[in-house]
């Protein structure tokens, strides 16, 4: 008689190619980097996978990905820590394809002599871009904190408005692909990140959040994405001047 085979990941009996309780394959061999990379590539770039479905209805649907994630449905979408990791990653391998540098962008883009303080200023803003992947990190909780302040009567708690911040903080590394691309044509049009982001940030406050005013629905979401992402901004570059007078950069 031969010896019953087991599932590696759950322990169960298995009795065909694949585990009936977890789903795992029956033949487990040892770890390779083509067996990684192959995983990888297969969860996250697969039609079928959450991450492409995420992707694509973040940029027209993003209040019913929100919607559904917190009501419950967690595996048909990205979640949204991982969502901005994974977008944040995309956005790095891009720019590093592009040969984008944030410091000679922001570098061409300075004009004329500048006085003492302008120059710990500048600094700043120079270690603000060059550690910016970093600093992103401050954008959820900045879409949390305010959506809280402007949209008050919401019944959302603040775990569910930062997995909010954290879905529109990814879906804005992506939107801040375009310009980065278009810097290459002229440093300036790196700016248009800004405005972009505040569109996109009213967009989805205005779908996510309801009130019976529709005017008032739409100044609510554009006040809220402008105080967000400025809230960001000026709380990133506090953080690098206080760093940069700190330690003397």
């Amino acid at each position: 008689m031969s010896e019953e085979k087991k599932c590696l990941n759950c322990g169960e009996i298995i009795s065909s190619n694949f585990c009936a309780n977890c789903g795992q394959k029956a033949k487990v061999g040892r770890l390779t980097f083509h067996e990684i990379i192959a995983e990888f590539l297969s969860s996250v770039f697969n039609i079928d996978a959450p991450f492409p479905k995420t992707l694509s209805k973040m940029f027209h649907k993003p209040h019913l990905i929100i919607r559904e994630f917190i009501e419950g449905k967690r595996k048909s979408y990205y979640s949204p820590i991982k969502y901005m990791v994974l977008c944040l990653f995309l956005n790095i391998l891009i720019g590093e394809l592009l040969g984008f540098d944030p410091i000679e962008n922001q570098r061409a883009m300075d004009n004329g002599p500048m006085d003492e303080h302008s120059q710990i200023g500048y600094k700043a803003g120079e270690f603000l871009s060059q550690y910016l992947n970093y600093f992103l990190f401050i954008l959820p909780f900045s879409i949390a904190f305010f959506s809280k302040l402007f949209f008050w009567r919401s019944p959302l708690n603040m775990a569910e408005r930062t997995t909010i911040g954290f879905y529109m903080a990814g879906q804005f590394i992506v939107i801040s692909l375009v310009p980065i691309i278009l810097s290459k044509f002229h440093p300036m049009l790196f700016n248009l990140m800004h405005p972009l982001a505040i569109l996109y940030f009213t967009y989805t406050f205005y779908n996510v959040f309801s009130m019976k005013s529709k005017f008032g629905r739409l100044f609510l979401s554009f006040l809220t994405a402008f105080i967000s992402f400025l809230g960001y901004i000026a709380i990133g570059f506090m953080l690098a001047l206080l760093i940069v007078i700190q330690f003397n950069l």
